[in-house]
């Protein structure tokens, strides 16, 4: 056939989803022409965190290898490396992400379990920040690593806009049958030995109690049977050699003080405190925040659950401090202003709730 004869396919959008290869390197600079900034009215920007507070200083930055095939979710910049790295220093730890810095790269978490990394390296005049997911949810990964590339940029970070989810058009009644039968599956699959079962169930809890979710979820939860698997997590012993079990354990730990703090900030007031109030839940609550440096997320969850038990319970608020709360407040607290700034505001919620007097 001859070669004028062949037809070209045209250029079509290719679904991310079905491709085969690997991600394409992007073409040289001087063939792309810059996205505008758009700003949308909708969104609101994130207030600014000193830089001292969470500082990265990278050396010794490595080129770019010449056959190094770079993720879609990086950026080219100016080659200034302090400035560049400060700037994605501070929207880490603004974003609460639980930051780690290296010396040439900085690894991140969200509360959901999306793990990244942010790499750095020098390809001639530019600097090319790549960030990548390790392990997580796709869509979440996209929203962090956009924030953390307009930042590299300078650009100014939106916060994420804030969804409203509309009243249930079914009556209360039917709604608090779906929700009660929600809750049964959940705990079956919580008590299940199938981690990925445990993983499933822990998350159905966590969406049932976020802000906007069933109403009823939180008074049930805290009343009902869910409460005391919850609590078994919560005690959990971490003496296992296993690092996947360990890891696992971590995060159900995590999301069971999560699932509690939500529930008892609706119904803390309303509550008998009971559970609560044995020397193994409070230990485990105020280990949290002294093992802070670990796991942020945790400690944070842990802090607001705290703060809730003491601001109804004076008797909670006693044993707290015999067993030596206050201190590990202010190891919680100094973490986050460290590198986690819900942590930080959190911790210092709790601090003040220790502080008054019922």
């Amino acid at each position: 056939m001859d070669h004028a004869d062949r037809k070209i396919a045209p250029d079509m959008p290719e679904m991310r989803s079905v491709r085969i290869g690997a991600p394409v390197a992007m073409p040289p600079r001087s063939l792309l022409r810059s996205a505008p900034t758009t700003t949308k009215s909708a969104t609101t920007p994130l207030r600014t965190i000193a830089t001292s507070t969470a500082e990265w200083k990278p050396s010794n930055i490595p080129s770019l290898p010449q056959m190094y095939p770079l993720e879609r979710s990086h950026a080219r910049v100016k080659n200034d490396t302090s400035a560049v790295a400060q700037r994605i220093a501070s929207v880490l730890r603004q974003q609460s992400l639980a930051p780690v810095f290296e010396d040439q790269k900085a690894s991140g978490e969200t509360q959901c379990h999306v793990r990244f990394v942010v790499r750095l390296f020098v390809d001639g005049d530019d600097l090319v920040v790549e960030v990548q997911r390790r392990s997580g949810c796709c869509f979440v990964f996209h929203q962090v690593s956009k924030a953390l590339l307009q930042a590299a940029r300078g650009e100014t970070v939106m916060a994420l806009p804030a969804f409203v989810v509309p009243n249930s058009m079914i009556k209360e009644e039917q709604q608090r049958a779906a929700c009660d039968e929600a809750l049964e599956l959940a705990n079956e699959l919580l008590l299940k030995d199938r981690i990925d079962a445990q993983v499933l169930g822990m998350q159905s809890l966590v969406h049932m109690t976020r802000e906007g979710g069933c109403k009823h979820s939180a008074s049930a939860i805290l009343k009902g049977p869910v409460m005391d698997t919850l609590l078994k997590f919560v005690r959990l012993s971490k003496g296992i050699d296993d690092e996947f079990l360990v890891g696992h354990r971590t995060n159900m730990r995590g999301d069971a003080f999560h699932v509690l703090a939500n529930c008892l900030a609706r119904e803390a007031s309303k509550m008998s405190f009971d559970k609560f109030a044995s020397d193994q839940v409070l230990k485990s609550v105020i280990d949290e925040l002294r093992v802070a440096a670990e796991k942020p997320h945790n400690a944070c969850h842990a802090a607001r659950v705290l703060a809730s038990l003491v601001k109804n319970s004076e008797a909670i608020k006693l044993r707290a401090e015999q067993l030596d709360a206050p201190a590990a407040i202010i190891m919680a607290f100094n973490e986050g202003i460290s590198r986690h700034a819900m942590l930080e505001e959190e911790a210092k919620a709790l601090k003040r709730e220790m502080a008054n007097c019922m």
